[in-house]
């Protein structure tokens, strides 16, 4: 697209790139998030058709990898903060689930280093679980979302750290909605102690030892 261009005082001004916060050969916030998240799912070949499908956008199969790359590295280099402050909201809905998902290992030599050649023939299926936590406040429609591949111990740090996104303080009733698995009560009452409370949601059928649920 053509963009119209004016200079003040010396400097160049792009009044849509500045209203639509995107750079000149960049890609939105908003697109951005759709290019992760189609190319978390899929091959980043079939995500930039999707896409193109969806929206009626065409990105590059390359720009979708160095996207969804991206903002996959930036999950990596550091943990959010995870600790409740004072004060905070009254109420904070929350929920912790655990999901089996695929992953891929190319095969290394004794010295850890990838094996040349074919990779698909070195390659490793197997299955790994992602914990997944949110929370929200009971007035909004949308909710703060954080996953770990880590232990139950990261899994309860990153539901503490949706509690403080979504407002929530050391005097906040925390209403707990999850399918009882013995971990996510476990983390509950050890992160939250009194101030929580745990509701079994109605697809699950087992009680939950010692829970009183």
């Amino acid at each position: 697209m053509s963009e119209q261009v004016y200079r003040r005082e010396g400097k160049q001004v792009r009044p849509f790139s500045l209203a639509a916060r995107v750079k000149c050969r960049g890609y939105s916030r908003r697109l951005q998030r759709v290019m992760t998240d189609f190319g978390a799912d899929e091959s980043y070949g079939e995500a930039a058709k999707k896409i193109k499908e969806h929206y009626g956008i065409e990105v590059p199969t390359s720009a979708t990898r160095k996207v969804t790359q991206g903002h996959g590295e930036a999950m990596l280099q550091g943990e959010p903060e995870s600790e409740l402050g004072k004060q905070g909201a009254r109420l904070v809905i929350a929920g912790m689930d655990g999901s089996m998902i695929p992953i891929v290992r190319i095969e290394t030599d004794e010295k850890g280093r990838e094996i040349k050649g074919d990779k698909r023939k070195h390659r490793r299926l197997g299955w790994e679980e992602a914990r997944l936590c949110v929370a929200r406040d009971p007035r909004s429609v949308s909710g703060h979302y954080r996953a770990t591949m880590g232990d139950v111990e990261q899994a309860g740090l990153q539901l503490v750290g949706c509690v403080a996104d979504a407002g929530g303080g050391r005097s906040t009733k925390v209403h707990c909605v999850a399918d009882g698995a013995p971990w996510i009560v476990a983390q509950v009452k050890e992160r939250f102690q009194g101030q929580a409370n745990f509701l079994v949601d109605f697809l699950s059928r087992e009680r939950v030892p010692g829970s009183g649920v």
